[in-house]
């Protein structure tokens, strides 16, 4: 049996979207088989997200570190954030990325100034020669 990926507005949903999944199935086996089954419980898990770099990276490799990991899990690539913090900080990435472009900018005027200034004293001491 393969489950296709299920999709919903929050993660509050996409969890009831598979707890209800999961009870269907578990009624279906008991009233088939007359087998007992556990009542369906979250327990925690990851929450992820498609992602079009993960799709593309996630097809040749599984990347994971102790905060997020990229698979192609369900035919889909996926970026997967295994901690609250870790998704708060990709959710900054937009704004980081422009803070560091400000201050690449700064560093080159700097670079700028600091070229002119010794040209400037590279002609002194020539003159001076």
């Amino acid at each position: 049996m393969h489950v296709e990926a299920l999709r919903g507005r929050n993660p509050v949903e996409v969890a009831n979207l598979a707890m209800n999944l999961a009870n269907r199935v578990c009624n279906a086996l008991v009233s088939k088989y007359g087998c007992v089954l556990g009542e369906v419980k979250i327990v925690g898990g990851e929450m992820a997200h498609e992602d079009p770099v993960a799709s593309l990276f996630g097809r040749y490799f599984t990347v994971r570190s102790d905060r997020r990991k990229i698979d192609h899990s369900w035919n889909l690539g996926e970026l997967e954030h295994t901690q609250r913090d870790a998704v708060i900080e990709y959710l900054q990435m937009p704004e980081r990325v422009k803070k560091v472009e400000i201050e690449i900018e700064a560093v080159r005027c700097n670079i700028v100034m600091i070229n002119g200034a010794l040209q400037k004293i590279s002609e002194t001491l020539q003159a001076f020669c």
